[in-house]
C-alpha cells in the first residue's frame, strides 16, 4: 500500500483529503496538489471548510492517457481480463488501480515500467467523512449499484 489511497474489499479506492470550499453545486477537495471540484450530490454528508473527508472511487473511472492532463505514473503490472485490461500504477507515492476497456480482445497493453498519465472520471468520485468506517460500507453500496451487482458486506 502507498500513502493516500487503499484499497479495501469492496474493491475501490479511498484517498484522505480535506475540504477546501464549498458551494450551493459543488465541494472543493484537494488531490496530490490539485484541487477537484464534486458535485455536491457526490456526498452522503453535510460537509464544511477544512472538515477531513475520504474521497472514493471505483477503478472503472481512472483513465489512462497520452494526455498531460492529469497526473504522471508508471505502470506496475497489468492483467488481461478478456474485454478489459486492469492496470494497477504507481504516481506520486500512491497506487491506484484502473480497469480499461479493451475493445480488440487482445492481451496488447502497457508494459510494467511503461510511463503513462492518469486522471480520473470526477463525476465518479463519492466524499465521505472520514469519522466513521460504516461509511465505507455506504461508498461499496454506490459503487456496486453503479456496476448493478451486490456489495460486499463489510464487518464492523
Amino acid at each position: 500500500m502507498f500513502a493516500g489511497f487503499r484499497l479495501d474489499a469492496s474493491d475501490h479506492f479511498s484517498y484522505q483529503s480535506i475540504v477546501e470550499e464549498t458551494g450551493n453545486q459543488f465541494i472543493s477537495v484537494g488531490l496530490q496538489g490539485k484541487y477537484i471540484e464534486i458535485a455536491r450530490e457526490n456526498s452522503c454528508n453535510v460537509l464544511q471548510e477544512g472538515e477531513e473527508v475520504y474521497l472514493v472511487i471505483k477503478p472503472e473511472a481512472v483513465r489512462i492517457g497520452k494526455d498531460s492532463y492529469g497526473f504522471k505514473g508508471k505502470i506496475l503490472t497489468n492483467f488481461f481480463l478478456g474485454s478489459t485490461m486492469e492496470y494497477e500504477i504507481e504516481f506520486e507515492n500512491t497506487l491506484v488501480k484502473a480497469i480499461c476497456p479493451n475493445p480488440s480482445g487482445t492481451n496488447v497493453s502497457l508494459p510494467p515500467g511503461k510511463e503513462t498519465f492518469i486522471s480520473f472520471q470526477k463525476e465518479y468520485f463519492y466524499i465521505l467523512k472520514r469519522e466513521r468506517e460504516k461509511h465505507l460500507q455506504i461508498a461499496s453500496e454506490f459503487i456496486y449499484r453503479e456496476r448493478s451487482i451486490s456489495p460486499v458486506k463489510i464487518a464492523g
